[in-house]
């Protein structure tokens, strides 16, 4: 066995590890779910408006002297579409609909009582992608969801959608997505995520004009920071008393024989 017995990571991703091998060392994998749905909740908004406004384009204009006044889209009354109804998902929920918006939402494992009590409507992929004016990725990144979003898929979007993710880079085509960008076949699109980060200057995603990046930061506040601190370290001392945060620990399976 390793001497090494707790993997303790800070958010709700863990696909930058090898669950399986730390498995069979009898390495807990720990994350800290509840720590940062409020952040990336909001910073889910920030993008969605910083691309429904065009705001990045506006401050650049302004600052070179040009004075465009290009009317957008308003969201009040539109429909957002969320891929992914877990923790992070709920938090956008409210959210969401603070800005007058139809919420709909697929997530195959979700409990309908609690997309009622959300008052969300619960539909089928196809039904999202065809309907929402927003399609927003709260899931994780898993062999199932890899390059969900892709040349399909962006064909089955609205015309003048606009498309978020805050969740992984693995699911979406970054090719794909610029030639729909280029197309105009979205409104515009706006990225916390991407397959290899830093992104790669010579990603194709950067010579699109309608799109919005960010560095990764969707969990990331001082609150949630702090938080996500607290809690793995917790978990660390939890399992060093051979107290079993079963919350947090993502390889369960170690639970019957875990010993310190």
């Amino acid at each position: 066995d390793s001497q090494l017995r707790v993997i303790a990571r800070l958010g709700v991703g863990y696909d930058s590890i090898d669950v399986a091998a730390a498995t069979d060392l009898k390495i807990a994998v720990t994350i800290t779910p509840g720590t940062l749905e409020e952040s990336v909740a909001e910073h889910t908004i920030a993008l969605l408006l910083g691309v429904s406004r065009d705001l990045l384009v506006r401050d650049r204009e302004v600052r070179q002297g040009v004075w465009n006044r290009i009317p957008y889209p308003r969201m009040a009354g539109r429909t957002f579409g969320i891929v992914g109804l877990g923790r992070i998902g709920r938090a956008v929920v409210p959210k969401v609909q603070g800005l007058g918006m139809r919420v709909i939402a697929f997530d195959p494992f979700v409990d309908r009582g609690v997309a009622d009590a959300l008052n969300v409507r619960l539909v089928t992929f196809e039904e999202l992608l065809g309907e929402a004016d927003v399609v927003s990725l709260h899931s994780p990144s898993t062999q199932e969801t890899t390059r969900l979003i892709n040349e399909q898929t962006l064909a089955q979007m609205k015309s003048g959608a606009i498309f978020i993710n805050t969740s992984r880079g693995a699911l979406v085509d970054e090719a794909a997505l610029a030639s729909a960008l280029k197309s105009g076949h979205l409104l515009g699109a706006a990225l916390d995520v991407f397959a290899k980060e830093p992104l790669p200057l010579d990603n194709p995603l950067l010579n699109c004009r309608n799109v919005l990046m960010c560095t990764h930061m969707g969990g990331l506040d001082r609150e949630s920071t702090e938080a996500a601190s607290d809690l793995a370290a917790q978990c660390i001392v939890d399992l060093s008393r051979n107290h079993w945060p079963k919350e947090c620990v993502v390889n369960r399976e170690l639970k019957a024989a875990w010993n310190w």
